[in-house]
């Protein structure tokens, strides 16, 4: 695994790629699984056993090591997700619309992508904090789900930001570790006929 920022650098940006987390064979595998379940839905909770035992592929030395530095603690692991999109997820699916979670003070987002984003388009958008502060503190950023919004350009525009989102070039494999609740993020539906499969995991300090 090599992830991209140092401590210090992430603590500040609060975004870093994490590259080669798992293997591609192995994502293959999990695509495959998911394809061939006969209860196949387009978000589906995994168990508390099943998070224990990808966790411990996921969090090895060097990443514990990171996260308990950037924590200053122990943290848990919870709420795991498969998810898989295509092109019509903004009829269903409300992280295409640009927001902010609630949760628990210091919480982190880690999706990892199963298939490549140059397959299928389908990336994740982040606006740094600063931006993402002053587009909150003018009521852009509203938490309920009916009031998010697919654009966010005007609202930029109309308080004199730049319209550039941030976003990783994420192989098969790879992760993308960020805050959700201080990071301004939606999930870019992917093109059509394509779909984006992705783990995602919350990570909070205990």
């Amino acid at each position: 695994m090599i992830i991209d920022k140092d401590v210090s650098g992430f603590s500040q940006s609060l975004h870093t790629k994490l590259s080669k987390i798992w293997s591609p064979n192995f994502c293959r595998k999990q695509v495959e699984k998911y394809e061939n379940s006969p209860c196949e839905q387009a978000i589906n909770s995994i168990s508390d056993a099943l998070i224990a035992d990808y966790a411990k592929d996921i969090v090895n030395g060097e990443l514990d090591r990171f996260l308990k530095e950037h924590f200053q603690g122990d943290y848990r692991i919870y709420w795991a997700t498969f998810d898989s999109v295509d092109s019509n997820a903004p009829q269903y699916y409300q992280s295409t619309k640009w927001h902010l979670d609630s949760g628990i003070r210091g919480t982190l987002k880690l999706f990892i992508y199963l298939n490549a984003v140059k397959q299928h388009g389908g990336n994740t958008l982040i606006l740094d904090r600063d931006k993402t502060e002053l587009l909150r503190r003018a009521g852009y950023l509203p938490l309920a789900q009916e009031e998010r919004r697919e654009d966010l350009n005007p609202a930029l525009r109309a308080l004199g930001l730049g319209e550039e989102t941030i976003t990783y070039g994420l192989e098969a494999g790879d992760g993308f570790l960020f805050s959700p609740l201080l990071l301004a993020h939606r999930c870019l539906p992917p093109q059509v006929g394509k779909v984006r499969h992705t783990f995602s995991f919350t990570l909070a300090p205990i």
